[in-house]
């Protein structure tokens, strides 16, 4: 069984990797505030329920637009630039687009699994083997990373983004970034990062360090 009719993937592939490559290469989004962003947005849930209007009725720009408004609630829309070959973002998106078909799982979940557009695009070495072989290498990600790092549970239980608790507690966005995705040990932290994080998100030191 799969999320929606076969005869949408393609449509629904290519819009979600053209509204990557677009945000990314062209709007000059931060690959994974952007994911997050759209991840939790109620326009993924669109795409999650299937709703033509979003799955096939726009190009990746024009989601990229929605997006942007919904979130922003500003109508910005830079003009594209050619692309001769696609990107890794675009693969990254299209790659995705089809594992949400195959195995029925939201965006909000797999961003709450720990998976960012950081790590897929790290896997744009499978971009010429079988789509088979990425739905298994994302299906190990999931389940060796079954719940999300306590740092990103606490920052979205007090509501707020990658980019607004970088601000509140002066740690930089690719050190949070970092963290949430496993790949630098919070617990090896400094002393002044971990109470500057705690301070920003309204949590104890030890709710940290779990």
């Amino acid at each position: 069984m799969n999320l929606y009719e076969e005869s949408y993937l393609n449509d629904a592939q290519n819009t979600l990797g053209e509204m990557f490559e677009y945000a990314i290469i062209d709007a000059n989004e931060d690959p994974d505030s952007f994911w997050e962003t759209f991840a939790r947005s109620a326009l993924a849930k669109e795409l999650f329920n299937a709703n033509p209007k979003y799955l096939i009725g726009m190009s990746g720009q024009e989601l990229y637009a929605a997006l942007k408004y919904e979130s922003e609630g500003i109508f910005y829309y830079p003009e594209g630039t050619p692309k001769y070959d696609r990107s890794p973002y675009y693969w990254a998106g299209w790659s995705l687009a089809y594992y949400q078909w195959r195995r029925m799982i939201s965006y909000e979940q797999l961003d709450l699994s720990g998976i960012t557009l950081s790590r897929v695009v790290d896997m744009y070495v499978l971009h010429e083997a079988d789509l088979e072989v990425f739905l298994e290498r994302i299906d190990g990600l999931l389940e060796s990373e079954r719940t999300a790092h306590m740092l990103k549970r606490l920052r979205l239980y007090a509501g707020m983004t990658q980019k607004q608790l970088s601000d509140s507690s002066s740690v930089t966005l690719r050190m949070i970034q970092l963290y949430e995705q496993g790949q630098n040990d919070i617990s090896k932290a400094g002393s002044e990062v971990v109470l500057n994080l705690a301070h920003a998100i309204g949590c104890n030191i030890e709710d940290l360090l779990i």
